[in-house]
């Protein structure tokens, strides 16, 4: 039995305790609920997939203008994204709607992005 998360509507495996979509927590059935004092977050990491595609030149520019990195470093972003199995990391602890909001970006370009929470206590 899979787990769909509340907030965006991803199908999510049943072990899973965040969505692999947008990062929020998902519940494990009835009389299940989070202790806030036990899953603090306090940001959510961006991390780049993939960068493939027809508008991956537009993709590795947005990754320039939005890290203020070399045109080199950006490529190389680009091209190592898929050697990790969580990709690359480009944006440390940012809060929800921007890390949505990055997300949205890049997925328009045609990347692929993934949303990782931070946990204080785990």
């Amino acid at each position: 039995m899979n787990k769909t998360c509340k907030n965006c509507g991803c199908i999510n495996p049943q072990s899973a305790n965040y969505c692999a979509n947008c990062g929020e927590i998902l519940s494990q059935g009835e009389g299940y609920s989070v202790d806030s004092d036990k899953v603090e977050n306090s940001g959510y990491n961006v991390n780049l997939i993939s960068a493939e595609g027809p508008a991956k030149l537009q993709i590795i520019k947005m990754i320039k203008y939005l890290t203020g990195l070399e045109l080199k470093d950006s490529i190389s972003i680009a091209n190592n994204c898929l050697t990790h199995s969580d990709g690359l990391t480009m944006f440390y602890n940012v809060d929800y709607s921007k890390a949505m909001k990055l997300k949205s970006d890049f997925e328009n370009l045609g990347a692929k992005v993934k949303i990782i929470p931070i946990n204080v206590n785990s």
